[in-house]
């Protein structure tokens, strides 16, 4: 695998890991509603706050031409939730035709990854690239591992008293 490929993919899910454990802790609870709100909650704060205060900040430059693509099927995605949802209930089938998709769109992003400009590929490889050995490498996944069981079992815990008190 491509350095660039692999720091693609280092983003993609790194970035992501935090709500998943959220949403797996709020499933083992039977919270699933937990699970919607923090999935749909994390895109807007990602999109309104995080996107909005870095531009505010600084003009961001959309130069990955990977990057208009993925947004176009986010909003697809987005729509399909809506859809998916009209009834009241997300099943099954509405999940596997999301999981489709997402599947769907790593395999896109993967294809087309090597038509990135010379540049943004660069600062991908760079961010993702360490001099550390394994040992560490592994000290570091299993700390990782351990802080992200124990933040999402307080997030579910705090957003259920959160929520009964605001009831």
């Amino acid at each position: 695998m491509r350095p660039f490929v692999a720091g693609l993919l280092l983003l993609a899910f790194g970035t992501s890991v935090p709500e998943l454990a959220v949403n797996l802790r709020a499933m083992w609870q039977q919270e699933a509603h937990l699970a919607l709100g923090n999935a749909i909650g994390s895109n807007v704060v990602n999109f309104g706050l995080s996107l909005g205060l870095a531009a505010l900040a600084a003009p961001l430059l959309l130069r990955a031409r990977l990057l208009v693509p993925m947004l176009v099927l986010l909003v697809v995605a987005t729509f399909a939730l809506m859809v998916f949802g009209l009834d009241g209930y997300v099943g099954r089938i509405e999940g596997a035709a999301l999981l489709t998709g997402f599947l769907a769109a790593t395999a896109f992003m993967l294809r087309h990854a090597r038509h990135a400009d010379a540049e943004a590929q660069e600062e991908i490889v760079a961010f993702a690239s360490t001099d550390t050995g394994p040992a560490r490498n592994l000290l570091r996944l299993v700390v990782a591992a351990a802080l992200l069981y124990l933040g999402a079992r307080w997030v579910v815990s705090s957003s259920l008293v959160f929520g009964r008190a605001w009831a």
